[in-house]
């Protein structure tokens, strides 16, 4: 069982008891003397046998001990703490330097510092205070790995035909180490709950009849899924050299001879019981980190194809939206369409009359010629404004741009007495966009000037460049917008016009230059109309030129 040094229960600081193992009293004397430490409390034994009743009764944290006490001797007195304290540190003190062979001795049981009498103060100091501190540290980490694995049920399966060994090691291993024990008679119905059932330890005698230890050992090594159980031969029996061997090379990870005392049990298979426990409930825990992992897969992959939907909805809504302007200008186009077509048949049914075209013929040819041409601009900008976008950044010169949208609505403006007046920069760099979503967003804010111009107002429109954006502003001497409605004018599905417009026009124009890496600001003053400006990087391109028009 794993305890740790007492805590105080009074608020009192409890002092770390040291166990000093020697049959001389001044040895005693003297360590208190070179510590000169209050926290330690020292207990003395003169002998091995004493030794081992004090640790029985006290927590201790370590052991300073003369090699040669009398009766039972320092190694032998290790040899037995192992059994019940395996991490238990312990100081080994030599008034003379120790034979290879008792050095070698002493350097295999477990965590033990050697040094030779006399000790320098400071050295033993030293030594004292890093071996206790380590002891603490790692015994309080084994407490809290205990807590959390202590839950942990683990099976052992015991293969002996003989029924008092497995009794034996039954009883004791339920008993020290919590484990259920199952027992198999045969090496075939020890295979039959190996396939059937998880075990984190299988002991096996040796000498099973019909199929022995060995064979079984090797069968369960031969099974992937059964590879890193391990396997402990339990004997009757002191095996030879050859024999333990044997085993060995059969996968056994220990020989255990039976029956066995408790202590002795404990250490071989009190390890082994510890890293199942904490096995186990890591491999649950993986289990739970790889659920975890396909649900956020699960998740990722949903929301990938919501990311995806959300694209498509919103290509739909923008081709949405052009339709919705397109109907709007659909009485000005065809009136555009009518006029030139009127003048082209009219002229074309003079031309079949007449055999020799005369100068006045040229004219009017050069007329029908000119209007072809409008006629052309026109259906091709209203192709282009139609087709769905494929999301091509380009180079957009926006000068260009607006004067094709200005040619579209050309009809209108006429209808509503509405004067458009052009403050194009003398210089301005092309910008990189997709041509036909910048155009729906200057469409956008030209028809809701026009809209708040109602009859007879202005619409001008400047462009500028600021550093290394380009600015375009559309302002209108319209009504303006209210105060309370400036907050609100981006949000989808918001419009000041009652059964007019879907109220998505701003908030796409927003969205727009957004991906464009751009910014698009609103001034107002109810009354006194409102002033809509883009700004929108450039390319560094070449630069087209500008003019200052009205009309």
């Amino acid at each position: 069982m794993n305890h740790l040094p007492e805590q105080p229960t009074n608020g009192v600081k409890t002092r770390t008891k040291i166990l000093v193992l020697d049959d001389s009293p001044n040895t005693l004397d003297s360590l208190k003397t070179i510590l000169q430490d209050p926290d330690y409390h020292l207990l003395q034994a003169p002998s091995g046998q004493q030794a081992l009743t004090i640790l029985e009764n006290n927590e201790v944290c370590l052991i300073i001990l003369d090699v040669r006490v009398p009766v039972l001797d320092g190694f032998n007195t290790v040899s037995l703490i192992r059994a019940r304290h395996p991490n238990l540190p312990i100081i080994f003190l030599s008034r003379g330097r120790l034979e290879e062979n008792h050095l070698d001795r002493a350097l295999s049981l477990g965590p033990i510092e050697y040094l030779t009498k006399p000790v320098e103060p400071v050295v033993i100091r030293a030594k004292v205070r890093q071996m206790v501190d380590l002891y603490i540290t790692g015994r309080t980490m084994e407490a809290k790995l205990d807590t959390i694995y202590s839950d942990e049920e683990v099976d052992i399966l015991v293969a002996c035909a003989d029924s008092s060994i497995v009794l034996n090691l039954q009883a004791i291993l339920q008993r020290l180490v919590g484990a259920r024990v199952q027992s198999a008679r045969s090496c075939n119905e020890a295979l039959r709950l190996l396939l059937r059932q998880e075990f984190c330890l299988v002991v096996i005698d040796v000498d099973m009849p019909v199929m022995d230890g060995y064979e079984l050992a090797t069968l369960i090594r031969r099974q992937e899924e059964m590879k890193g159980i391990p396997i402990i031969f339990a004997t009757t029996t002191p095996k030879t050299g050859e024999e333990i061997l044997r085993g060995y090379a059969a996968g056994a990870s220990d020989f255990l001879n039976v029956p066995c005392p408790a202590e002795m049990l404990l250490a071989k298979v009190g390890a082994i019981i510890n890293m199942a426990r904490r096995s186990r409930l890591l491999t649950r825990q993986l289990r739970k980190i790889e659920e975890l992992n396909l649900n956020l897969q699960q998740t990722n992959k949903l929301l990938e194809e919501k990311h995806r939907e959300a694209e498509e909805t919103h290509k739909r809504l923008l081709h949405t939206e052009k339709l919705s302007a397109i109907g709007k200008l659909s009485a000005s186009i065809a009136h555009e369409l009518n006029n030139p077509l009127q003048g082209i048949l009219f002229f074309l049914n003079g031309l079949k009359k007449q055999e020799i075209l005369e100068n006045e013929d040229k004219e009017l040819l050069d007329m029908i010629i000119a209007e072809s041409n409008r006629i052309k601009d026109l259906v091709r900008n209203l192709q282009d404004f139609n087709r769905p976008s494929d999301g091509r950044m380009q180079s957009v010169k926006v000068h260009e741009s607006l004067d094709a949208l200005l040619l579209l609505l050309r009809n209108d403006l006429r209808k509503r007495q509405i004067t458009v007046v052009r403050k194009y920069a003398a210089q301005l760099p092309p910008i990189m966009a997709v041509a036909d979503q910048i155009k729906q967003v200057f469409l956008n804010l030209l028809s809701n000037a026009m809209e708040a111009c109602r009859s007879g107002g202005v619409i001008t429109i400047s462009t500028r460049q600021e550093g290394n954006r380009t600015t375009v502003a559309i302002e209108d001497s319209g009504v303006g917008i209210a105060p309370e409605a400036m907050a609100h004018i981006f949000q989808p599905f918001f419009t000041t016009r009652e059964g007019e417009g879907t109220g998505l026009g701003l908030s796409i124009s927003r969205d727009i230059i957004e991906r464009h890496n751009g910014e698009i600001r609103v001034e107002s003053r109810q009354g006194q109309g409102a002033t809509f400006t883009v700004l929108l990087p450039d390319d560094g391109g070449r630069q087209e030129g500008g003019r200052e028009t009205c009309g």
